[in-house]
C-alpha cells in the first residue's frame, strides 16, 4: 500500500495549517526518533503529514489559515428550522404573554394581553404599573369608565395572520429599511407568532444585504452566542439550540403564556 498516495487522496480538499502550528508535533516526533536511535525518514514524513491532516480535519480553516467564520444566512435558517419544531401554543381568550427583558437599564417584565382586551402590566426593577387597554380607539384609564381623548390602537400580543413566507415577512418588518432591526426586535420579543410566522421572520432577515456573523457575541444579559449583524443591530442566537436570545442591547430572558397579569410562567 502506498501510504503517501492514500494520504494525499484523503486530504486533497483539506487545507493544511501553517508550519508554526505543527511545531509541537514535529518536536515530539524528533524527540521520539532520537530516543529510539537512528531516524527513519519515511516514518517521519508519514507521521508529520498525518499529524497535519488530522489537525486540519479537527480545526476548520479558512484560506487565510484562521478558523472559518459562521455564515449569517445559515445561522438565520437554522433559527427558522428550530422555530418550526416548537409547538404552537398561543394565548387563549383572557390570557397574557409574559416577557422578561434585560437591558443596560435593568430588568423589565411585561404582561401583554393576548387579545388586546385587558389591561396589561409592566414591572421595572420591582416597581409596577398597569397599562390601560385601548377600547373603541380610546385609551381607558384603569378603574375609570370615561376614556381619555388621546386616541390609541388596540395591540393584541397574539399576532394572528402574520405573514408566513419570507418575502411577505420581509415587507412586514420594513423591507430592508433602517427601522427593520428595531421592528424585528420588538416583534420577536413582545408578540406571540405562530411557528411558521416566526420561522418566516428569521428567513426574512436572511434576505437583508450586508449581513455579517459575529463570533462569541453576547446579548444584553451576558449570554454568549453567535450574532448576526447589520446596520447597528446584532441579533444573538444560542449556538446549540438556535433559539433567539435577543440583541446586544436587549436580551429576551423569559417568555411564556400566563392566565393573569402579575403571574409568572410555570
Amino acid at each position: 500500500m502506498d501510504e503517501m498516495k492514500l494520504l494525499r487522496e484523503r486530504t486533497a480538499d483539506v487545507p493544511l495549517p501553517a508550519l508554526d502550528d505543527l511545531a509541537p508535533v514535529r518536536e515530539k516526533l524528533l524527540a521520539e526518533a532520537r530516543a529510539e536511535g537512528k531516524p527513519n525518514k519515511a516514518k517521519w514524513a508519514i507521521g508529520i503529514a498525518a499529524a497535519a491532516a488530522a489537525a486540519a480535519a479537527i480545526v476548520p480553516l479558512s484560506s487565510g489559515g484562521q478558523p472559518a467564520a459562521a455564515d449569517p444566512v445559515k445561522v438565520l435558517h437554522d433559527a427558522a428550522q428550530a422555530a418550526l419544531r416548537k409547538p404552537d401554543m398561543p394565548p387563549g381568550p383572557g390570557q397574557f404573554l409574559y416577557v422578561k427583558k434585560q437591558t443596560s437599564q435593568g430588568t423589565r417584565e411585561e404582561w401583554l394581553s393576548g387579545d388586546g382586551e385587558r389591561d396589561g402590566y409592566v414591572r421595572q426593577e420591582g416597581k409596577g404599573m398597569p397599562v390601560p387597554v385601548c377600547v373603541d380607539g380610546k385609551c381607558h384609564p384603569v378603574g375609570e369608565k370615561v376614556p381619555e381623548k388621546q386616541p390609541c390602537q388596540k395591540e393584541p400580543a397574539y399576532k394572528k395572520g402574520a405573514p408566513e413566507t419570507a418575502g411577505a415577512m420581509y415587507q412586514y418588518l420594513g423591507g430592508g429599511s433602517a427601522a427593520m432591526g428595531e421592528n424585528f426586535s420588538q416583534i420577536a420579543s413582545e408578540t406571540y407568532l405562530e411557528p411558521k410566522a416566526r420561522a418566516a421572520m428569521y428567513d426574512a432577515v436572511a434576505q437583508v444585504s450586508g449581513l455579517s456573523a459575529v463570533e462569541n457575541a453576547r446579548d444584553a444579559a451576558g449570554r454568549q452566542g453567535v450574532g448576526v449583524s447589520w446596520d447597528g443591530t446584532t441579533l444573538v442566537f444560542d449556538p446549540a439550540t438556535h433559539a433567539y436570545l435577543g440583541t446586544t442591547k436587549e436580551a429576551l430572558v423569559s417568555y411564556g403564556i400566563v392566565d393573569r397579569a402579575g403571574q409568572l410562567p410555570g
